[in-house]
C-alpha cells in the first residue's frame, strides 16, 4: 500500500516540478524539459498505466508518449475552436487536468497481475528498440539540411496564426 502512495506522490511532485520549470527563462534546458514532460509524457503516463498495467515499463512509456502527444494535439484543437484567443494557461490547465484525471479512477484493490517468466531485456524489447533507433536516425539525419518547405510551412503558419488568436486561422 505504501508503495502505491509513494508512486502517487512522486507523480504529483514531477507534475508540479514540470509546471514550475515553465517559469524559468526561455533558453533554459530545464524549461524545455518541463515543457516536454507536460506535452509528451505526463498527460498519458497514468492513462497508460491504467489501461496497460501488465505491460513492460518500456512499452508503457511509449504508449504514454503516444497518448500524451495525441491528447495535446486534440486539446489544442479543441481550445482553438473556443471563442477568443488561446492563452498559454488554457493549454496548461487542460494538460494538467488530463494528467490528473486518471487519479479519479484508481482502484482500492490492486489488479491481479499474471507474472510471466523473466526473459532477457534485449530479447523482449529488441523489436521496439530497433523501431525507435530507426525512427531516431531517420528524424535526426540531415536535420539542419532544410527548413520547412511547401505544405509544411503552410501548416506551421496556420498553427502560428491560431496561437496568436486569429479565430479564422483554421
Amino acid at each position: 500500500m505504501w508503495r502505491n502512495r509513494t508512486l502517487l506522490w512522486g507523480y504529483l511532485a514531477v507534475l508540479l516540478a514540470a509546471n514550475l520549470m515553465l517559469l524559468l527563462p526561455p533558453a533554459s534546458v530545464l524549461r524545455v524539459t518541463g515543457a516536454l514532460l507536460l506535452l509528451a509524457i505526463l498527460p498519458g503516463g497514468l492513462w497508460a498505466t491504467r489501461f496497460f498495467p501488465t505491460e513492460p515499463p518500456l512499452l508503457r512509456g511509449v504508449i504514454a508518449a503516444g497518448i500524451s502527444v495525441a491528447a495535446t494535439a486534440l486539446l489544442a484543437l479543441a481550445l482553438q475552436y473556443l471563442p477568443g484567443p488561446v492563452q498559454t494557461w488554457h493549454l496548461l490547465a487542460a494538460l494538467n487536468l488530463i494528467a490528473l484525471l486518471p487519479l479519479l479512477f484508481i482502484r482500492r484493490r490492486p489488479i491481479a497481475v499474471r507474472h510471466s517468466p523473466i526473459r532477457p531485456f534485449f530479447k523482449e524489447h529488441l523489436p521496439l528498440l530497433l523501431i525507435l533507433a530507426v525512427a531516431l536516425f531517420l528524424r535526426a539525419a540531415n536535420l539542419s539540411y532544410s527548413e520547412f518547405q511547401g505544405d509544411e510551412a503552410l501548416a506551421m503558419l496556420s498553427a502560428a496564426e491560431a496561437l496568436e488568436g486569429h479565430e479564422d486561422a483554421l
